[in-house]
């Protein structure tokens, strides 16, 4: 579609939508943020849509190209689209962007295992982190559920000021799409180059920087990548345990010629919500089965991070220190993940009181014991409030686990 027709589809959808908006649909506002969504059919590929933004005393029109979104999210009838505009929108006071994304977790039956992880990386200083904002979505006028509205991961959004020669960059095992650069570094790592930059360029300041790392001497590898960095992002995907670390969705950015690690993403098989009934080394390492790990059946238990790129840091003891002595000084925000301290009430309990209204609503609509992938936990839950509680209780016990295990690198620093 050539950008005048597009732009032209755009101007009707947004014409279309200031005429919906004015109350042939009986818009309403509600305790949370509202996404009315009209497009005729939702598929793979982009169809013109009229949308409706309502905050608390703002309300907004505008057309966008809408579709489905996900790869192993597509097998769930709760859907997340992609949203694209024709300029930059600023949505409910975020940031402005083109792009948007409504993301329905269906996989995370607690709903706010992504919102938990991105506000514990922004929290313990691991940038670039999506801006994010929970709302509820009507879909042509019917209630379609609680959702995360989200900026993408892109290099022209979050905050990083990329700049000529700076570069964002996802890692990607296997997938492949079409139009998209991929790079495999000396060291086999395989990632999609998600700017617009030279890939010879990028695989010479990435393998610069992996045999740095490989080397495991800091006074090495710190000239090629931002340690603090490295060591923030280390520690949050510890404590998050996604299921898919090192194998796809982490981001990684060079900045003024320095590789940075992070931003999260892709966090809703993170938490121990991840399957026990799938046999593959992966899931049975996740979860401690049939051998693998400590063999305790037990997946908030053992070190998950230490893989790829992080494997050479942490096999050096002057890293570990680092990651020792943040942890120490980060642990009143991680302890407040799940209990409540200085920092206020905790943010699990905080996030559904927030949300509870449309907690209730989303279980209304979406069963809370459907399953819609073998990936996610097998666990069956006859309410929210079992859910919600099987990810605190994991929560307690990785972030007990994790302490004692980063106390012996304390003792070491000691002696």
């Amino acid at each position: 579609m050539d950008g005048i027709k597009l732009m032209a589809l755009l101007l009707l959808c947004g014409v279309l939508a200031f005429a919906l908006g004015l109350g042939d649909m009986g818009y309403q506002r509600g305790d949370m943020p509202r996404v009315y969504l009209n497009v005729d059919k939702i598929h793979t590929d982009e169809e013109p849509a009229s949308l409706t933004f309502m905050g608390n005393d703002t309300m907004r029109d505008v057309g966008a190209l809408v579709r489905q979104r996900g790869n192993t999210n597509m097998t769930a009838e709760k859907m997340s689209f992609n949203i694209r505009f024709m300029r930059n929108a600023r949505l409910f006071g975020m940031d402005a962007n083109d792009r948007w994304i409504l993301l329905g977790v269906p996989f995370d039956k607690s709903l706010i295992r992504t919102e938990l992880s991105f506000g514990y990386a922004r929290a313990i200083g691991l940038e670039g982190i999506p801006q994010t904002m929970f709302c509820d979505v009507y879909l042509k006028g019917d209630y379609h559920g609680l959702y995360i509205l989200s900026e993408p991961v892109t290099a022209r959004g979050l905050g990083l000021d990329l700049g000529a020669g700076d570069f964002l960059l996802e890692r990607n095992m296997n997938r492949t799409a079409e139009g998209k650069t991929y790079l495999v570094t000396q060291e086999g790592l395989r990632f999609e180059l998600t700017a617009d930059a030279s890939a010879q360029l990028c695989a010479d300041v990435l393998n610069r920087a992996e045999r740095a790392m490989v080397s495991g001497v800091m006074e090495e590898y710190e000239q090629y990548i931002d340690v603090d960095s490295f060591v923030n992002a280390y520690i949050a995907q510890e404590v998050v345990k996604n299921v898919d670390f090192s194998w796809f969705s982490d981001r990684y950015y060079v900045k003024d010629g320095k590789l940075f690690a992070g931003p999260l993403w892709d966090m809703d098989l993170s938490m121990g919500n991840a399957s026990n009934l799938v046999e593959n080394e992966v899931y049975d390492a996740y979860n401690n089965l049939r051998g693998a790990g400590d063999g305790s059946g037990d997946s908030a238990r053992g070190l998950w991070a230490q893989r790829d790129w992080f494997a050479y840091l942490c096999a050096d003891d002057a890293f570990m220190q680092r990651v020792s002595a943040r942890w120490q000084e980060v642990y009143p925000i991680t302890e407040n993940l799940i209990r409540d301290n200085e920092l206020g009430m905790n943010r699990i309990d905080e996030l559904i009181t927030r949300c509870r209204s449309s907690i209730d609503k989303n279980f209304a609509r979406w069963d809370v014991s459907t399953r819609y992938s073998a990936w996610e936990l097998r666990e069956c839950f006859d309410t929210y409030d079992a859910a919600a509680e099987h990810l605190r209780s994991w929560l307690i016990r990785r972030i007990d686990w994790l302490s004692a295990a980063f106390a012996g690198y304390d003792r070491e620093m000691e002696e």
